[in-house]
């Protein structure tokens, strides 16, 4: 079994969830689809499995760095968009991040900006540029070990 973050929004009175595009594009959902949620409280009765197969979700993420890296390189920041955050801890919580400059203890903040940490991996891949391709995999057996991979644009 997978666990995904998923967030709850409040529209009109009425709660919804917003799934991560990544899954809902991998799973093929559309609109009426169903899908099971498990709520991890022990007070809590457990609930029957609806489907027959379990859907696997990547434990990597790959997205092209949109025209802002001005500001990433300037700040040493790294955004990660809000549909490929599903994979890392929730906000503020530290994880280890191996890279080209290094291992290193960061988080990401409510933001969406990995920023602890980055000073040294920006003196390293120096010059980000737009559709140069940033690529983070969840490494095996680890809730918070996490590789980057930074792949220069032709």
């Amino acid at each position: 079994m997978k666990f995904i973050r998923v967030q709850i929004q409040k529209h009109k009175g009425k709660h919804y969830i917003k799934l991560p595009k990544t899954l809902v594009k991998d799973s093929k959902l559309s609109d009426g689809d169903e899908i099971e949620i498990s709520i991890r409280n022990p007070k809590l009765t457990s609930q029957t499995n609806l489907w027959e197969k379990d859907y696997e979700i990547s434990p990597t993420i790959e997205y092209a760095l949109s025209s802002e890296t001005m500001t990433m390189n300037m700040r040493s920041k790294v955004y990660v968009p809000i549909e490929y955050r599903y994979i890392f801890p929730p906000s503020l919580t530290d994880f280890i991040l191996e890279t080209n400059a290094g291992n290193f203890q960061t988080h990401i903040n409510h933001e969406g900006y990995i920023t602890k940490g980055m000073k040294s991996w920006f003196i390293v891949n120096q010059s980000l540029e737009e559709n140069d391709i940033l690529c983070f995999e969840k490494l095996d057996g680890s809730q918070k070990r996490y590789k980057l991979l930074f792949i220069k644009s032709k």
